[in-house]
């Protein structure tokens, strides 16, 4: 992701593109001991997790409101309700989460749906870079999904096109969390 000009720069050009859809699906995350969280990696993660969808559906937002139709999908995480080690991506993610439903009740009345997808473990290499695949860590961790195995990113990315599709007009300012099951199994516990 590039600086708040570089962006800006990028978007001047967008807004005069009729795009209905924007799906935020940028992030970085890092371990962070609370004791040791640098202020730096601290900027870096809200200027890329946070900042950046801000800008860019902030450039949108004349044309979806002119459209009347637009579609809006903070890709944001399960972690958002907390994860030890990892307490800023958690706090940006859970950020973009509340954002996007302030935006559904600003911007619903034009016909513009702003909704948050909460993937759990998902087979990507961001959630292997923060936990070693054949770590015991790791092995615990999956064992305690409740439908026994990680999310793939096609089951995403179908969620993802549903938020977009028209027939999803009446859903704005949710947060689905696919995790597998794993946001309910841990509430239960």
């Amino acid at each position: 992701m590039g600086s708040e000009t570089d962006l800006a720069d990028v978007l001047r050009s967008l807004s005069k593109e009729p795009i209905d859809a924007v799906v935020d699906n940028a992030g970085i995350s890092l371990k962070d001991p609370v004791e040791t969280i640098g202020f730096d990696a601290f900027r870096n993660a809200m200027e890329i997790n946070v900042r950046a969808p801000l800008q860019i559906v902030q450039a949108l937002v004349p044309g979806m409101k002119a459209r009347r139709f637009d579609r809006v999908v903070n890709v944001t995480s399960r972690a958002q309700l907390g994860l030890r080690d990892f307490r800023v991506y958690a706090a940006t993610k859970a950020a973009l989460s509340s954002m996007g439903k302030s935006w559904a009740l600003e911007l619903g009345g034009f016909g513009v749906t702003v909704n948050a997808i909460a993937p759990g473990p998902i087979e990507t290499e961001l959630f292997w870079g923060a936990m070693p695949k054949d770590s015991d860590e790791a092995q615990t961790y999956l064992k305690t999904i409740p439908v026994q195995r990680i999310g793939q990113p096609q089951e995403i990315a179908a969620t993802v096109i549903h938020l977009l599709q028209k027939d999803a007009g009446f859903i704005t300012g949710q947060t689905i969390f696919a995790c597998g099951g794993l946001t309910v199994g841990r509430a239960a516990n």
